[in-house]
């Protein structure tokens, strides 16, 4: 059982009484066009755009630099792009797990629980992100802008569950000058413990000023491992990153795309499994202070920035086929990590017990470098 907004086969209305600032205008820099936007945020020098009918996705995120506005992430052009999928837009939140599930089942505490397949046709970065969600407030202050939203499921009365335990999970975004805050929360609403992980997508325009070029664009992360995955994802290995694969002195986005086009690998553009630890198996502990990503355009000195909380540990680094956008999916577990933790393998699996609270934050920035 799902409970928030629905939405039927249209595109809803804007509505007014969800609105801050100055109502849902056009951005500063033109007519945002077909960008589904039910609920815009806004700054002196940001702008952001929420669907909470549709996964509460973060569809819009402008910030004024100098004089030139900047598009901070991906914005998908229509209702039918961003509903698509796969999609390379916005920023969906990924839970109650992000990444793969293999073969649509995991084991949790000895039990085998099937997972139904998601929009892209197999268990894959949970499913809060295709459903309405409830908007429960949204507030101007001293601070900035803010909405906060929530999302409730049980399995009760579905016959194809997409998840075996019952939850209730929260955002808050916040705007505060041209930084965007996202704190969630999770609760285990129902009897018996439960495993959760999550995580966001942000798709990042490769290409940040209008007119920009790749080979201006460096990638910066500190993570320290990269994991390889053994037996069809049934045990992993984590092994220090070297050579190009290392980002955390930074690296040419052209020369990553190279470098992966030489791999000979197929599909996406940019394929990494990365973590940041400071011990490995058996034990799987990130380093404090989380994780840190960033895209900047040094000839412009301009840098779209995400930090995260301690629980984020691992940072799958994607990019579509002809890219034009390369995302850091960052996330609290491994590649199907609820059967690597029945395993006995790194996972970054998080558990909670009944009537227990998780909390996480992220923040996406725009700023000279």
């Amino acid at each position: 059982m799902l409970a928030g907004h629905r939405r039927g086969g249209q595109a809803p209305a804007t509505q007014e009484a969800h609105m801050t600032g100055r109502g849902n205008r056009a951005g500063a820099d033109g007519d945002p066009g077909g960008v589904p936007a039910e609920l815009w945020l806004r700054q002196p020098d940001a702008e952001v755009a929420f669907t909470p009918s549709h996964g509460f996705w973060c569809t819009l995120f402008r910030a004024r630099v100098d004089d030139t506005w900047i598009k901070a992430l991906g914005e998908p052009p229509s209702w039918q792009a961003l509903t698509t999928r796969p999609t390379f837009f916005g920023n969906p939140l990924l839970f109650p797990y992000p990444l793969m599930i293999r073969g649509g089942a995991f084991t949790y505490r000895g039990r085998r629980y099937p997972v139904r397949a998601g929009s892209e046709g197999y268990a894959i970065h949970g499913f809060v992100r295709d459903h309405p969600w409830e908007v429960e407030r949204v507030w101007d202050d001293d601070s900035g802008a803010h909405v906060r939203a929530s999302f409730d499921y049980s399995p009760a009365g579905d016959p194809e569950p997409q998840f075996p335990f019952p939850f209730r999970f929260s955002a808050t975004y916040s705007l505060t000058g041209t930084t965007l805050r996202l704190t969630v929360e999770a609760s285990n609403t129902g009897a018996t413990p439960m495993p959760i992980g999550f995580g966001i997508h942000p798709y990042v325009p490769i290409s940040l000023w209008p007119g920009g070029r790749v080979e201006d664009c460096v990638v910066t992360c500190d993570a320290t491992h990269l994991a390889v995955y053994e037996n069809e994802f049934a045990a992993v290995r984590l092994e220090p990153v070297s050579d190009w694969r290392d980002l955390r002195a930074g690296q040419r986005v052209s020369d990553l795309l190279e470098q992966h086009r030489k791999s000979g690998a197929t599909g996406a553009s940019l394929v990494g499994l990365y973590a940041r630890l400071v011990k490995q198996a058996p034990s799987f502990a990130g380093a404090p202070g989380g994780m840190s990503w960033s895209l900047a355009d040094v000839a412009r000195g301009v840098v779209v920035r995400i930090e995260t909380s301690d629980a984020f540990q691992t940072m799958v680094h994607y990019s579509p086929p002809t890219p034009t956008v390369v995302s850091p999916v960052l996330g609290t577990l491994m590649p199907n990590g609820f059967n690597l933790a029945a395993a006995g393998q790194p996972s970054g699996l998080i558990e909670l017990e009944p009537g227990q609270n998780w909390r996480a934050w992220t923040t996406i920035a725009v700023d000279r470098e």
